[in-house]
């Protein structure tokens, strides 16, 4: 693979909650992910943890660019600040996803499509309110052009509402991003993992997990 990536992780690197550390999960991520992206500089934007585990978390891999910041309130924010404190102008290729996922299958096994917005996989239809497609929030993989949809996304879309034309809140704004970047669906969007999916593992789900899980730490 000769386009030059970047691979940007974004949220929590820990969480006290379920007791999940990006530390115990990274040789999972060196052999599933990094290793088969030998073109790509390593980013990161999270929220800090304490001096200790910060300093730590910067000399676990070779970052390019880090950013701790304490401005984050939701998804969203987390996915915005990411794509946010660095020009990645230079780079063919984005990934970014959250710190907290464990890979099943190496990445050359999922079924992405460079040349688009990929996105993991649909979410189920019964999330769906009116007419929007919810969508997995996990990770993204897109290439540079798509930064500008990005850049101009309006929260308060007129065009992506909840039933009785509410704005989408935070929890669920990262579910619609299809909508909020505009994106045509049959043209410029790539579902990596086939079928409705849920992304929070609120129930098993063993075709996703096959690919990709939330590894809460338990």
């Amino acid at each position: 693979m000769c386009m030059k990536i970047a691979l940007i992780y974004r949220g929590n690197y820990i969480r006290k909650k379920g007791r999940f550390t990006f530390f115990n999960i990274i040789d999972n991520h060196k052999s599933m992910l990094i290793k088969h992206l030998p073109n790509c500089d390593l980013f990161f934007s999270t929220t800090p943890n304490n001096t200790e585990t910060d300093e730590k978390l910067l000399q676990l891999l070779d970052w390019k660019k880090t950013n701790f910041t304490t401005n984050n309130t939701c998804v969203f924010d987390s996915v915005a600040s990411s794509l946010n404190f660095y020009d990645f102008s230079e780079y063919d290729i984005i990934v970014n996803l959250r710190f907290d996922l464990k890979f099943n299958k190496s990445i050359p096994n999922f079924d992405i499509d460079y040349e688009k917005f990929n996105f993991l996989w649909l979410e189920p239809t019964n999330f769906n309110q009116n007419g929007n497609t919810r969508v997995c929030d996990l990770m993204y993989v897109f290439p540079i052009k798509y930064m500008t949809n990005f850049k101009n996304i309006d929260l308060e879309d007129s065009e992506v509402r909840y039933t009785q034309n509410q704005i989408i809140g935070p929890p669920d704004q990262t579910h619609h991003l299809l909508q909020f970047l505009h994106l045509d669906k049959e043209t410029e969007v790539n579902f990596v993992i086939p079928g409705h999916h849920p992304s929070g593992a609120e129930r098993p789900d063993s075709v996703a997990e096959s690919f990709i899980k939330i590894d809460r730490g338990r």
